[in-house]
């Protein structure tokens, strides 16, 4: 992929938050104060308002065998730590929190409020 289809993809991505050095492909909208940094954002995505990604992230809806997409959806007020892998399908409530180096995995629903981590993650509390 060239520099200049990059940018075109990066161009026409939705949002009202912020993203540093990102690759974005595909559908992703930003909550107003979203944050993401280093990170790759591919495919249906919606992040709620105020929820901070951390550096080195990966958010996929798209599956490379299937051919298929299932759009990931977080909430408002999450936090998503550093080198995190978050799947297709995967529902994450407001104001929950994934672990640094947590997976979370295939239709994984996370409540508000709860805290996640592990891989393949896990409800902590």
């Amino acid at each position: 992929m060239s520099f200049i289809r990059r940018f075109d993809i990066i161009r026409q991505i939705r949002h009202w938050g912020g993203f540093d050095f990102c690759l974005v492909n595909g559908n992703v909208e930003f909550g107003k104060g979203a944050r993401a940094t280093f990170s790759i954002l591919d495919g249906d995505i919606t992040i709620g308002e105020n929820s901070l990604i951390a550096p080195f992230c990966v958010i996929v809806s798209n599956c490379h065998v299937t051919k298929k997409s299932i759009p990931v959806s977080i909430g408002r007020d999450v936090w998503i730590g550093a080198h995190s892998t978050i799947t297709q399908g995967c529902i994450i409530g407001d104001g929950a929190v994934i672990g640094a180096n947590s997976c979370l995995t295939r239709n994984t629903y996370v409540r508000p409020g709860e805290l996640w981590g592990g891989v393949p993650a896990r409800r902590i509390r």
